[in-house]
């Protein structure tokens, strides 16, 4: 009795989140907002200054099956997919350096992103930043974006092999500071960087990046202690030996 009480308001929550999604899409529909929605096997859009409807038949999987082989994807539909794939490999490794502070969990808190989760964000966020699985604009890639404000005066600079972030501390503050970083040699890894009890107070914080010099792609922000809020990342493009 209770299990079958549980699947049914499991399946009531699906159905309701569900409802809720498809209200949003039929809203954005009559605003203009989209052109076409599909709903099951039926299909809604503009037409002539209307919204017309049609009708999609539903197919087997014998019939799906048929219909693939006959209708091979194009060139640009397998470059379009292998292209998709391999950038969703490298935004699923993204999450996974990300996900023990929360960072993209939160922002779909306060962003409420429409039928999103985290991993879905960060990918929608971020995907023009990628080409073949691999980092190609690294300044408008985002790391991390929330509430908190980053500190003034923040900068970055090396020395030997060393690197060093500095900022004007405010000794109050308690926000833990958190850096990540990209390799130009190693474009398809996103790596965070320990810290350990470093915070906005210090006003400065060194680390040796591992590797054999070349550019290194910085992204220190701060989160609140716990975790419960973010800033936005800076970025700098530095030079180690």
């Amino acid at each position: 009795m209770k299990k079958s009480l549980y699947l049914f308001i499991i399946k009531w929550l699906i159905n309701k989140k569900r409802f809720i999604m498809e209200a949003n899409e039929l809203i954005k529909l009559l605003l203009g907002k989209m052109k076409r929605l599909r709903l099951g096997n039926l299909v809604f859009f503009w037409r002539l200054g209307q919204i017309a409807k049609r009708r999609v038949k539903k197919m087997t999987p014998k019939e799906k099956k048929a219909w693939k082989k006959k209708h091979p994807p194009t060139p640009g539909q397998k470059k379009a997919r292998t292209e998709f794939d391999t950038n969703r490999k490298l935004v699923a490794h993204m999450s996974r350096q990300l996900r023990p502070l929360g960072v993209w969990r939160r922002l779909v808190e306060i962003m409420e992103p429409p039928g999103m989760n985290a991993d879905n964000y960060l990918f929608h966020v971020n995907h023009k930043c990628m080409k073949q699985g691999k980092f190609c604009k690294f300044r408008p890639l985002m790391i991390s974006n929330g509430p908190l404000l980053l500190p003034d005066n923040m900068s970055g600079s090396s020395e030997g092999d060393t690197i060093t972030l500095r900022w004007t501390p405010d000794e109050s503050a308690t926000d833990r500071l958190h850096v990540a970083i990209i390799r130009d040699d190693e474009r398809n890894g996103l790596i965070m960087i320990k810290t350990g009890y470093a915070c906005r107070g210090d006003g400065t914080f060194a680390f040796k990046p591992r590797g054999n010099g070349g550019t290194v792609h910085v992204y220190p922000f701060f989160g609140s202690e716990g975790n419960g809020d973010f800033s936005p990342n800076d970025y700098f493009a530095i030079e180690s030996n």
